[in-house]
């Protein structure tokens, strides 16, 4: 059985494509410049893709400046506001302001793929939870109407992804961080559950959440009423002596810590895969870096990726 690898979220930039990004942002480069300068990145992270077993193929959101900044830019009734910290890291975004009815047919989303004609590849979308709370909500004032009408804009946005897109991950780091800190009520669950209901009521595609910043474990009696294909688990925040049966799902093992640049060895990654695995029981899964490996330089992501490549051959070999 080969194993496949996959990536979570966004990618770290060439040292040339932030150079080129900054001289297009002050008018110093124009757009077929910095068009370059993606195309030369994704020719890169799709070679090493290739390469090392991570399939299907993800773009590393190459085009993306935040994980909300596609939306706020072209959907009906939001912009984007402030600069804002994502959880505890180092990084920020663009907060995403709702200011009236969430509008938009999503064909927008075209313009922010990378993809190879034809080729099977991943796309990976905000999840509506995370990017409910994470919104200014001047206009549905609470998240039981909020978060459908994201969910509504999404759904949108799947209509319009390419045939050839087999799976789409839905990054919900806002469920594991909020659930570590009790501050999911019951009424922000029946607002995901009513969320996903209209999201996935169109989807072709296989559906994952993947969850990070968080212990799986605290919530995972009330995502797995979700019916997705799959689940990522962040294994840095996640003892796995304490998960519990998948019940079938597919799992992304959130193995490699994109917030650390200690590169960790093929055999720890592959010895704490299986244990996790052991536990959760799942016959389809992948190994993963635990969330966006967009924290690290480029060299040390790509040495993550080698890594988990490594530790997918090592289950391989011992697991046929």
């Amino acid at each position: 059985m080969a194993i496949p690898c996959t990536l979570t979220g966004i990618h770290p930039r060439s040292s040339e494509l932030i150079r080129v990004s900054r001289d297009h942002d002050r008018a110093r480069a124009d757009a077929s410049a910095l068009e370059r300068g993606i195309a030369a990145d994704y020719a890169r992270l799709e070679e090493r893709q290739a390469k090392l077993g991570f399939a299907p193929a993800a773009d590393g959101l190459l085009r993306w400046q935040d994980l909300f900044r596609p939306f706020s830019e072209n959907v009906k009734g939001m912009r984007h506001g402030t600069l804002t910290r994502w959880f505890e890291n180092n990084t920020f975004f663009r907060q995403p302001v709702v200011e009236n009815d969430l509008q938009t047919d999503g064909s927008f989303i075209s313009n922010y793929l990378l993809h190879q004609p034809g080729k099977p590849f991943k796309a990976v979308l905000p999840g509506p939870y995370t990017f409910a709370v994470s919104a200014e909500d001047r206009h549905y004032h609470g998240l039981g109407k909020l978060l459908p009408a994201i969910a509504e804009i999404l759904a949108a946005t799947c209509r319009n992804l390419p045939a050839a897109c087999q799976a789409v991950q839905f990054n919900e780091p806002a469920i594991a961080y909020n659930a570590a800190r009790n501050l999911l009520r019951p009424a922000d669950w029946e607002a995901i559950m009513a969320g996903y209901a209209i999201l996935l009521g169109g989807i072709k595609a296989k559906a994952y959440v993947h969850t990070y910043f968080g212990d799986f474990a605290a919530f995972a009696s009330q995502i797995m009423e979700l019916p997705v294909d799959g689940f990522g688990i962040d294994l840095t925040e996640t003892d796995a002596q304490s998960l519990a049966s998948l019940a079938g799902k597919e799992a992304i093992l959130g193995l490699a810590d994109a917030r650390n640049s200690l590169v960790e060895t093929a055999d720890n990654l592959a010895s704490r895969a299986a244990t996790a695995l052991e536990k959760i029981g799942s016959k389809r899964f992948y190994l993963a870096p635990n969330c966006d490996l967009e924290f690290l330089p480029l060299s040390i992501a790509e040495q993550k990726m080698e890594a988990l490549s490594k530790a997918a051959r090592i289950l391989e070999a011992n697991h046929g």
